[in-house]
C-alpha cells in the first residue's frame, strides 16, 4: 500500500503479473470484442448522447492549463482520448488497454502508425504495468474502472498508484457508498464505491467534480499533496524518469549522430547542386515568359482584326508549351492537351469536381443566369463564391481545349448569361478565349481577389497580366479586384475593371460571445508562412500576451525554442476543421501586410471571437468602433499588436455585437457591387 504523507510504496502494492489465473468474463468480452467494431458504435451512440464529446472537453481544458506533463491513458482503447490530447504538444502521451483489437487499430484512429506502436502498451487486466515506478505525472481513466470486478479494483488502483506522480484522473460513475453490479452489458459493469476504497488505501481528501457529467463523476486524486503547490518536486521527478531514459538511448544518440553527419555532408552537395541548377531554371523561365507574353499579347490584339486569330494563338501557345517541353519544364496543361471533357476525375458533367446545385440535372433545372466557377481548395476565395452566387462550379483547373468546349457547352445547356472565373485557376485564359469564340453573346468575366504586393510571385504576376490583357481586348467583358484602389486605378487608364467585396453568409441572430475563462489564453494565429501574412510578427505579439498559448498552422522560420511549450502546431486543415478550431480560440490575430477583404475576420466573429486584422482592407472603415478595436495600425510593431489584443479581449461582448450589425451592412454592399458587375 502507498503512504499518503511519505509517497512511498510497501512492497505488497506490486501486483506480480498471474497469466495462470483465467480473465474475468468481462475480460474475455473486451479482448474479443472492442477495436473498430466499438469505435463504429460510440460514433452511433455520438448522435443521442454527449458524454463522450464533454469527456473530452474537459480533459482538454483541465490539460491546456498545464506545464509538459507525462500522462498516460489507462484503458485507452481505440485511442478517442488520445487523438484528442494529441492536439497538446506539451503532452508526453501513453496509452494502455487490455484488449489487442482495441489497441490494433489506435495507429490508425490518432493518423500515426509509428507513433502509437512506440507509444501505446497492451496489458493484462490485474497484473504490473510496463513502466517504472512514478514514470507518469498524471494518468486518467475514462468508463475504464467500471468494467473492473470489485475484488480487483484496489489492485488496479495501487498499480496506477506506483506508476504515477502527481495526480489520477478518474471519469467513472456517480459517487455512491457502496459496491454494486450495475449492468450485464459487455458481460459486466460495475458501480464502485470509489472515494471509500481511496479513503481505506490512505487519500481521503478525493476531490468529486459531479458539475462536469450528468451521469458520471470526475474525481480528482492528488498523490502528492504538495506537488499543486511546489512545481520544483514534480519537475525533478519528471526530469529524473527522463534522465533515466536519456542513459539508455545514449548510444543509439552516438549512432544517429555519426549518421547526421554522414547525411548533412550529402545535403551540403545536393544544395549546391540545387542551386546552380535553380539559377539556370529562374534564367530559362525569365526567356520563356517573355516570349510567352510578347507573343500571346500580340496574337490576342487580332482577336478584334481577324476572324481566325484564335487559330493563331493557339498555335503560339502550343509553340511555348513545346519550348518548355524541350527545357524539362513540362506544365500540366501541355500534358492534359489529350484528356478528354468526360474525365473520370471530374465527377458532374465531366467537366468539374463538384457544383451547386449538387448535380447536373438540378444545376441545369435552376437555370442560373450568373455562373462561378472557382477552386476548390482555395479556402476564401471559395467561400465568398458561394455566399455571391447561386451557380458555383468547382474545379482545379481547366485541362485542355476540349475541357473549355464541354464547359461551353454544359453552360448553354444551363442558360447561363453571365460566367465569371473566381481567382485563376490554372487554364482560366484559355477557357475565356474559348467561351469568347462558341458562346459569343455570354458575358465573361474575372475576379482577382490579389493584391499587388502579392505580384513577387511570377504564379499570380503572369496570370493576371494576362487576364487584364484579355479584358483589353474585349475577350473578357470585366475584371473585379476585391483589394480597394486596383479597379479604380485601371477604370483610369481605361480597362473595364470594377471594385467588389467578398461576402460570407452572416446568421439572423448574433452569435454568443465566446466566455473567457480563468487560465490560458488561448490565441490563434492562423496565417501561412508567407513573408505578406506576417506570422513572425503575430507570433510575437501572441507570446507576449501574459499566459497565452498559441495555436499556428504551421511554424515561423523564426526560431522561437524557449517558447515551444506555448505554441501548438495544428497542421492544414479542411474548411469545417478549420472553422471548429477558430471558434475555440480566445481571440485570433489576422494583421497581415497585404489583406484584401479577409475572410477570417468574418468566419471568427460569427463564431462569437474577437480578430484583429491590418489597415489594409475596407472592411470596417465605416464603422469607427470597430475600426479603434480591430483594426491595428502598427501592423510591423509587435508590441502594438499585444496592447491592442489585451484591450479587445476586455470589450469583445460589445465588439461582436456591433461587428454582427456592421457584417450585415458590408453584405448589403457586396451584393450591390456585384449585382453592377455581373449584369452590367
Amino acid at each position: 500500500m502507498r503512504n499518503a504523507q511519505t509517497g512511498e510504496t510497501s512492497p505488497d502494492s506490486v501486483v506480480p503479473q498471474s497469466d495462470s489465473i483465467p480473465d474475468r468474463p468481462n475480460v474475455e468480452w473486451w479482448k474479443r470484442h472492442g477495436g473498430r467494431e466499438w469505435l463504429e458504435e460510440l460514433e452511433r451512440r455520438r448522435s443521442t448522447q454527449d458524454r463522450y464529446s464533454r469527456q473530452e472537453a474537459w480533459l482538454g481544458e483541465h490539460f491546456a492549463g498545464e506545464p509538459a506533463l507525462r500522462v498516460l491513458d489507462f484503458g485507452c482503447g481505440y485511442g478517442r482520448h488520445l487523438r484528442h490530447l494529441r492536439q497538446q504538444r506539451h503532452l508526453d502521451l501513453y496509452g494502455c488497454d487490455v484488449s489487442p483489437n482495441m489497441i490494433a487499430v489506435v495507429g490508425e484512429h490518432v493518423s500515426d502508425v509509428d507513433w502509437a506502436r512506440e507509444h501505446v502498451r497492451l496489458i493484462g487486466p490485474v497484473g504490473r504495468l510496463p513502466f517504472d515506478d512514478r514514470y507518469f505525472d498524471v494518468s486518467y481513466t475514462s468508463e475504464v474502472l467500471i468494467h473492473v470486478h470489485p475484488d480487483d479494483l484496489t489492485k488496479v488502483l495501487l498499480e496506477l498508484m506506483r506508476v504515477t506522480f502527481e495526480r489520477l484522473i478518474l471519469i467513472e460513475n456517480k459517487r455512491t457508498d457502496q459496491a454494486a453490479f450495475g449492468s450485464a452489458a459487455h458481460a459486466g459493469c460495475w458501480v464502485h464505491d470509489l472515494v471509500g476504497t481511496l479513503a481505506q488505501l490512505g487519500f481521503a481528501n478525493v476531490q468529486v467534480l459531479d458539475h462536469v457529467l450528468e451521469d458520471q463523476d470526475v474525481y480528482l486524486v492528488d498523490l502528492e499533496p504538495e506537488t499543486r503547490d511546489n512545481s520544483g518536486r514534480r519537475f525533478r521527478s519528471s526530469l529524473a524518469a527522463r534522465d533515466a531514459e536519456i542513459r539508455r538511448l545514449r548510444p543509439e544518440l552516438s549512432q544517429a549522430r555519426r549518421r547526421l553527419q554522414h547525411l548533412e555532408g550529402m545535403v551540403s552537395d545536393a544544395l549546391v547542386r540545387r542551386v546552380a541548377a535553380e539559377s539556370g531554371r529562374q534564367v530559362a523561365e525569365e526567356r520563356l515568359a517573355r516570349l510567352e507574353h510578347s507573343l500571346a499579347v500580340r496574337a490576342v490584339r487580332k482577336l478584334k482584326q481577324f476572324k481566325r486569330s484564335y487559330r493563331l494563338l493557339r498555335g503560339v501557345i502550343d509553340t511555348v508549351n513545346s519550348v518548355r517541353t524541350r527545357s524539362g519544364m513540362v506544365e500540366v496543361s501541355a500534358v492534359a492537351a489529350s484528356v478528354p471533357a468526360a474525365s473520370p476525375a471530374l465527377p458532374f458533367a465531366g467537366i468539374a469536381i463538384s457544383g451547386s446545385p449538387a448535380t447536373p440535372e438540378d444545376f441545369i433545372a435552376a437555370s442560373p443566369s450568373v455562373v462561378s466557377i472557382c477552386h476548390p481548395h482555395w479556402r476564401g476565395i471559395r467561400a465568398s463564391t458561394l455566399s455571391l452566387c447561386d451557380g458555383v462550379l468547382q474545379m482545379e483547373e481547366i485541362l485542355s481545349d476540349e475541357h473549355a468546349e464541354a464547359i461551353a457547352s454544359f453552360l448553354q445547356q444551363a442558360s447561363t448569361r453571365t460566367l465569371v472565373i473566381q481567382g485563376i485557376p490554372p487554364g482560366s485564359q484559355r477557357l475565356a478565349v474559348v467561351l469568347r469564340r462558341l458562346v459569343p453573346r455570354l458575358r465573361i468575366l474575372n475576379v482577382f481577389h490579389g493584391s499587388t504586393a502579392q505580384q513577387t510571385f511570377p504564379s499570380e504576376s503572369e496570370p493576371l497580366r494576362e487576364m487584364i490583357a484579355l479584358t483589353e481586348e474585349g475577350v473578357l467583358d470585366g475584371i473585379g479586384f476585391v483589394k480597394v484602389g486596383i479597379a479604380e486605378c485601371l477604370q483610369r487608364i481605361g480597362v473595364r475593371a470594377y471594385p467588389l467585396y467578398s461576402k460570407i453568409a452572416v446568421d439572423p441572430t448574433p452569435p454568443p460571445t465566446k466566455p473567457f475563462k480563468q487560465g490560458p489564453v488561448h490565441i490563434g494565429v492562423f496565417v501561412p508562412n508567407i513573408f505578406h501574412k506576417n506570422l513572425n510578427t503575430q507570433l510575437m505579439a501572441a507570446l507576449v500576451v501574459s499566459n497565452s498559448i498559441v495555436h499556428v498552422t504551421e511554424l515561423p522560420a523564426l526560431r522561437l525554442d524557449r517558447y515551444m511549450d506555448r505554441i501548438m502546431v495544428h497542421g492544414l486543415l479542411d474548411h469545417s476543421q478549420f472553422l471548429e478550431l477558430l471558434g475555440q480560440m480566445d481571440v485570433n490575430l489576422y494583421v497581415t501586410l497585404s489583406e484584401c477583404f479577409p475572410m477570417t475576420i468574418v468566419e471568427s466573429l460569427q463564431r462569437g471571437v474577437i480578430c484583429l486584422t491590418s489597415d489594409t482592407s475596407p472592411i470596417f472603415q465605416n464603422d469607427e468602433f470597430l475600426r479603434k478595436s480591430l483594426v491595428v495600425a502598427q501592423l510591423d510593431d509587435p508590441s502594438a499588436i499585444a496592447t491592442q489584443l489585451e484591450a479587445a479581449v476586455a470589450n469583445r461582448v460589445e465588439i461582436v455585437a456591433r461587428a454582427h450589425v456592421h457584417l450585415q451592412r458590408v453584405n448589403e454592399k457586396a451584393d450591390e457591387l456585384w449585382e453592377r458587375f455581373a449584369h452590367g
